[in-house]
């Protein structure tokens, strides 16, 4: 049965004070412990993460010729047409935010932190943050081709991580 409980004003709420290391910008690489790589190895894995990130935000939108029309339009648009359009911007404005993320970060400390999960854990992250960096070893040394060694997250604030990157800890 749930349980829900009156929250009768904001004073109820203890107050989180956000600290400098909370506004640090950050990009975590979680790492598969059961397969327990070697240190040259885990570098050259997390490298592949890092530079999958780096190479999406160093590729441009292009916008397709559909989305150029619709920009252009001066005319009335059909209620589909303005509905896609909005949708082109609202994408945009994401896309916007997440350059400014990378580009902040690639402006201060290019913090990188790299953590054990097991693989119920990086299963989950797969899930939460997808499978764009993720990284798929050839299996020439130490795993079976196809094996999945790690995912890349894209910059974020640490005050934003979700619960399951703050549970996990830092690979050793």
């Amino acid at each position: 049965m749930l349980s829900v409980y009156p929250l009768v004003s904001m004073e109820d709420v203890p107050a989180l004070a956000v600290t400098a290391e909370d506004e640090k910008i950050v990009l975590y690489v979680v790492m598969r412990q059961r397969l327990k790589l070697v240190g040259g190895k885990i570098g050259a894995q997390v490298g592949h993460a890092v530079m999958f990130i780096v190479e999406e935000a160093a590729r441009e939108h292009q916008p397709t010729p559909d989305e150029l029309r619709l920009r252009r339009m001066r005319v009335p648009l059909t209620e589909d047409e303005s509905k896609a359009l909005e949708a082109l911007e609202q994408a945009d404005d994401r896309r916007r935010a997440r350059q400014l993320l990378y580009q902040e970060w690639r402006a201060g400390e290019y913090g990188k932190i790299v953590l054990a999960a097991s693989d119920e854990e990086f299963h989950l992250v797969k899930m939460r943050y997808g499978t764009s960096f993720l990284v798929i070893d050839n299996g020439h040394t130490q795993v079976e081709p196809n094996t999945e060694t790690c995912v890349g997250i894209w910059p974020m604030r640490k005050k934003n991580r979700c619960d399951l990157l703050l549970r996990l800890k830092p690979l050793r």
